[in-house]
């Protein structure tokens, strides 16, 4: 998105598509704002990644089409450095109203740090 002031780039990772965020604070996905993801079938997110350098890292849901909006945002927990990490967030752990999400929101988590590089890959909401 514009407002998000990370720098992002689709790359090949060993043949494989992924996700690059460079000068990473956090990157922000807008699904379709005239036609919201509705989330309420799944169970789950799932997202692997790998950094060299986050300190932490998170993902942070939002439906806009209520007032107030509703977000929350979810953490990985520790982050492992070098190596790629699979990452399963229950969808029940995001308290807000899962149907209809129009933001995707990854967040690096420490305000005014733009630092971070990391690579996101198989990327998907499942049941």
């Amino acid at each position: 998105t514009t407002w998000s002031g990370s720098a992002y780039e689709e790359v090949s990772v060993n043949g494989n598509n992924a996700m690059l965020f460079t000068n990473f604070d956090f990157l922000g996905i807008v699904s379709d704002y005239a036609n919201p993801t509705d989330l309420t079938g799944m169970t789950h997110v799932h997202f692997d990644y790998w950094t060299p350098n986050a300190a932490s890292l998170g993902l942070k849901l939002v439906n806009t089409n209520l007032d107030p909006v509703q977000e929350d945002l979810e953490t990985v927990g520790n982050v492992s450095l070098g190596q790629w990490v699979s990452v399963d967030i229950p969808l029940a752990d995001f308290n807000l109203d899962l149907s209809a999400v129009t933001q995707l929101i990854f967040d690096n988590l420490i305000a005014n740090d733009a630092d971070d590089t990391v690579y996101i890959d198989n990327f998907y909401f499942y049941n």
